[in-house]
């Protein structure tokens, strides 16, 4: 609280003195005026008794300066009789009660600037400052930086029919808001008959495409006859376009023409006529940019892509699939790359969906079509598609191997000798038109960092990127990313908070997962109450987002000095889950010293004991294994007696034996394969001691110095 005043100017009440109050946490303000500072006490206390009523909660703590209207016997009698907690600020030490004295000047500034200009009285002065602080108070706060803009740009589309205000259309929110606050563009009589003759989008016709594509657009037309639904459609889905894209730039017109060039030279389309009672799938213009790591942007794209929503399964498609490389397959490649010392670049395909017939951006069935002229292609030159993985290729020279990842159509490579690094650009260049974008250096969200000691791998951009999606850029950071005393559970007397939020925010963390071990396990944990999330979840959630904000640089490294044996370790949280009970599994598989899979799961069966838990545990670890060695072969690698390191004697005692006891006969039969691996010799298993078992970190909340000695342990940097 403050007491501004005496003003020289009496208002028109009255009133010399004005009483700014301010919420300390969400800064919302009150203003009272007063004749004398004598109506302090009473005003203050009328004010408390009403907006503890209206809020129903009780007001802790006041604080003011050292002025006599606040530091008094009678105030000092009601806050003890009320159990306020009076505060006062150092003699002559305003910045100490900074936030009202801040907004006592943003106050009388704002009053003073709408005096001046509305020349009005100055005994208006009152009015002038209860309506600013109206105004404060409803404006709505977005961290916007030192030189950001202070006002959106937006569309004009309609009147409000339940109060006096303007219908916007705001294009950065991409939403409908109603509000008085606008600032009109007014076209002048000269600028508006030189934008009506502005060409309008239309619905392109089997005429345009046989022509080669004309990008001009045709004018609209007037009609009598009463439009079909199918027509409405069209109709609105181009004053759509319209609105919201508007007319194309010169760059976008640039790569309309290149489009529309490749189109022609690949003989995309055979012209047929339209058959009877089926209307055509119709087109539309989209357009993108691609940047780089540092979020610059380094190529303009362009797509015309059908309207594939429309399409229906089993009638106008049947296989929509495209197989995608695993995240575990591109660490195994890095690993690989830095295990050999080579370099590994990256090249998209320019319109890859047009190579094929049936195959235009959009349809359902266009990315399979895509795969399946890229496979037959691959094949036809030598290479062979790997036993499990059908996004790998790989050719071998004699001594020297050629790499190849397909991610639909960026492409990623590498070879032990550069002259077939050059031989494989050479040979996808002559048959598709290609983008060689050099080494790789940012894929599929991962900042790649390659030297002759190794390759870094982080994800620093995407990071700063979610911590300012969500306003926590300025967050204070702490050390861990859980507290060991407060476990989560469903919390259902808790307050709800937005699923819809919790759930982006949760995505946003999944997918930072895939370079960041150390939170996969808090992350998870998180994401098993998105259906009914409260305000327990979302501080937990937070928590996660501070961790990040003090380790934004951290990232795997891949080191070239490393071994390339494969290791497993496994670890489990017994019954770890406060409302099911269950158990949670942690695994980690590394290459040599390189950590390139990893996992945080929650088991799908209740176990009865820990020996149980890990039994389960070793399963699923056994089976994460399992695929990376055949994957590994297609590398030429072939692993026997794969190490997996457990801290339950009892638990491999149970794998090692092949006797069914009666302890462990309720186990499902599919927990039991790691017998049989264990027979063969596939996989061997070591006790470690719980002190060194580096899964330990995907399974439970740590101490600060147990956690920070697995991170190390990650081989971060």
């Amino acid at each position: 609280m403050d007491l501004y005043g005496p003003m020289r100017i009496a208002s028109i009440n009255g009133k010399r003195y004005v009483l700014v109050i301010v919420d300390d946490h969400s800064r919302y303000t009150w203003v009272q005026f007063l004749r004398s500072k004598d109506e302090a006490p009473e005003v203050i206390k009328t004010f408390l008794k009403r907006i503890t009523i209206l809020l129903q909660s009780p007001v802790i703590i006041i604080k003011t300066d050292n002025g006599t209207e606040f530091k008094n016997q009678v105030f000092q009698e009601y806050f003890n009789s009320i159990g306020i907690s009076h505060q006062v600020s150092f003699v002559r030490t305003p910045q100490q009660n900074g936030a009202v004295k801040q907004r006592n000047q943003t106050l009388v500034e704002a009053s003073r600037t709408m005096l001046i200009f509305s020349r009005a009285p100055l005994f208006l002065w009152a009015e002038a400052i209860a309506t600013a602080c109206f105004t404060q108070n409803r404006s709505i706060i977005h961290h916007i930086g030192k030189l950001g803009a202070k006002s959106d740009i937006g569309f004009f589309i309609g009147y409000s029919a339940d109060s006096c205000a303007f219908r916007v259309y705001s294009q950065r929110t991409k939403k409908i808001i109603e509000t008085m606050n606008v600032s009109f563009d007014e076209l002048s009589p000269m600028d508006f008959e030189q934008s009506s003759s502005k060409p309008r989008l239309q619905s392109m016709t089997s005429g345009q495409i046989s022509s080669g594509l004309d990008l001009t657009y045709a004018p609209s037309t007037i009609t009598t006859q009463q439009p079909t639904e199918g027509e409405l459609d069209l109709l609105f889905e181009a004053m759509y376009d319209d609105y919201i894209g508007g007319q194309p730039s010169a760059a976008q017109r640039t790569v309309m023409a290149a489009q529309a060039q490749q189109f022609k030279r690949m003989d995309v389309w055979v012209l047929v006529p339209a058959p009877d009672n089926i209307s055509p799938l119709t087109l539309k213009w989209i357009f993108k940019n691609k940047n780089d790591e540092e979020n610059t942007v380094i190529r303009n794209k362009s797509c015309l892509v059908v309207r594939g929503y429309r399409q229906e399964e089993g009638l106008e498609f049947k296989e929509s699939f495209a197989p995608v490389a695993r995240m575990e397959a591109i660490k195994i490649f890095l690993a690989y790359a830095a295990h050999k010392s080579f370099t590994v670049f990256q090249m998209d395909v320019k319109t890859a969906f047009l190579h094929v017939k049936k195959a235009l951006y959009g349809l359902k069935q266009a990315p399979r079509a895509w795969y399946d002229e890229l496979l037959t292609f691959l094949l036809q030159n030598l290479f062979f598609k790997g036993s499990i993985d059908p996004t790998l290729f790989i050719r071998r020279f004699d001594n020297d191997i050629l790499v190849v990842h397909v991610y639909v159509d960026d492409i990623i490579f590498g070879s032990t000798h550069p002259r077939y690094t050059q031989l494989f650009f050479d040979l996808m260049k002559s048959h598709f038109e290609m983008s060689m974008i050099g080494e790789m250096m940012f894929f599929l969200g991962l900042q790649v960092n390659q030297s002759p000691c190794g390759i870094f791998i982080n994800q620093s951009n995407y990071m700063l990127e979610i911590l300012k999606k969500y306003g926590m850029e300025s967050c204070d950071p702490v050390g861990t990313l859980m507290e060991i005393k407060d476990k989560l559970d469903l919390d259902q007397n808790g307050t709800p908070f937005d699923a819809t939020k919790y759930r982006s925010m949760i995505g946003a963390l999944m997918y930072l997962t895939s370079g960041r071990p150390d939170i996969i396990h808090a992350t998870c944990l998180c994401a098993q109450y998105q259906a009914k999330p409260t305000e327990k979840h979302l501080k937990e959630v937070k928590r996660i987002f501070c961790y990040l904000r003090g380790t934004v640089n951290m990232g795997l490294w891949y080191t070239k000095d490393s071994d390339f044996e494969l290791t497993g370790f496994l670890d489990v949280d017994y019954a770890g889950c406060k409302d099911t009970f269950k158990s949670t599994s942690g695994g980690a598989q590394y290459l040599g010293e390189n950590l390139v899979s990893w996992s945080s799961k929650k088991q799908d069966c209740t176990t009865l004991s820990t020996t149980e838990a890990e039994y389960v545990s070793l399963s699923a670890c056994c089976a994460q294994v399992l695929w990376m060695r055949t994957q590994l072969m297609d590398y030429g690698f072939h692993f026997k007696k794969i190490p997996i390191y457990c801290d339950s004697k009892s638990a491999i005692a149970i794998s090692c034996d092949p006797v069914q006891h009666s302890r462990t006969k309720h186990i499902t039969f599919r927990y039991h394969f790691i017998k049989e691996h264990v027979e063969k010799g596939t996989i061997e298993l070591y006790f470690v001691k719980t002190n060194y078992q580096l899964a330990d970190i995907f399974t439970k909340a740590l101490p600060t110095d147990r956690f920070n000695y697995l991170v190390s342990s990650l081989w971060y940097a």
